[in-house]
């Protein structure tokens, strides 16, 4: 603590160490002590949350927070080219976790809510990577690409399709300027071509896609074992914001979550759209 970045790098390598232990779990399962070191580290995204602000925050060497403190505003020594607002969901591999963190799933929808309603505040202007903002949420930048999925994950996908739809049509064009950020090695179009197919992976090392809203009628994806994976879309209007149904392979789904094998045995994912919001869409 009290390193340039502190909060970005704990809960960046919070996430990696997630990750290796899935990898110790799934090709070490008898080592428990190198699991066991990466759970253990893959949890110190905690260390820097605070209750009584409710956001993730710095710390000084007697593991005080940090004052001042305003979650709209950009603080080098704490946060890489975001605000604290840019970084309170980045727990992508702890998100059950991180719902409960905050005090259960009505209190995290609100939190949620609040981000596309925040002030922008202040945004150091040599900070060039907060950009296509929408209260504080800042699509040109990558700490905030999974957080539209997350309302799937509280009980209101519908509010997930809405946004889906919104950041799709409003930050990418087929002009000279079409992407919002830096495309950093291809992100920016990454991002685009999963949510325009209607799934994204929210925490890859999850092999979990967490379900949006389809930006195509058809697409027909060639996998590397000669099969074929198609995203179908019935009643298809590009000023449809939301999903009615969802089947996978004829059968309907009741959780917004598709899984990597499902996708590579081939078969069809198909979604039924609709002009108004449908509370009851995976049920």
């Amino acid at each position: 603590v009290g390193e340039l970045f502190s909060v970005s790098k704990t809960l960046e390598m919070a996430y990696a160490h997630g990750c290796a232990a899935i990898l110790v779990r799934k090709h070490f399962p008898m080592d428990k002590k190198k699991y066991d070191f990466h759970y253990t580290r893959s949890q110190y995204y905690k260390n820097v949350f605070d209750p009584g602000s409710g956001f993730f925050r710095g710390k000084n060497s007697k593991g005080q927070f940090t004052e001042p403190f305003d979650p709209n505003v950009t603080n080098e020594n704490e946060f890489v080219e975001a605000t604290p607002w840019q970084y309170l969901f980045h727990v992508q591999h702890d998100v059950d976790e991180m719902i409960a963190m905050m005090g259960g799933k009505e209190k995290f929808i609100k939190k949620l809510d609040a981000l596309f309603l925040a002030e922008k505040g202040k945004i150091d202007d040599h900070i060039l990577d907060i950009t296509g903002l929408i209260g504080q949420y800042a699509h040109g930048n990558e700490p905030s690409h999974h957080v539209t999925y997350l309302y799937n994950y509280a009980g209101e996908p519908w509010k997930t399709q809405e946004k889906i739809h919104e950041l799709c049509n409003r930050f990418y064009t087929n002009k000279p300027d079409g992407l919002c950020g830096n495309e950093d090695c291809g992100q920016m179009s990454a991002w685009y071509i999963f949510s325009a197919l209607g799934f994204y992976p929210v925490d890859p090392s999850s092999g979990e896609y967490s379900l949006g809203k389809p930006m195509i009628k058809n697409a027909r994806i060639k996998l590397p074992n000669s099969k074929i994976f198609e995203v179908r879309t019935t009643n298809f209007n590009t000023e449809y914001k939301y999903v009615k149904s969802v089947t996978l392979n004829g059968k309907r789904l009741t959780q917004p979550i598709i899984r990597h094998e499902d996708i590579i045995k081939g078969g069809v994912l198909e979604y039924e759209l609709s002009d108004k919001a449908e509370t009851s869409c995976y049920k």
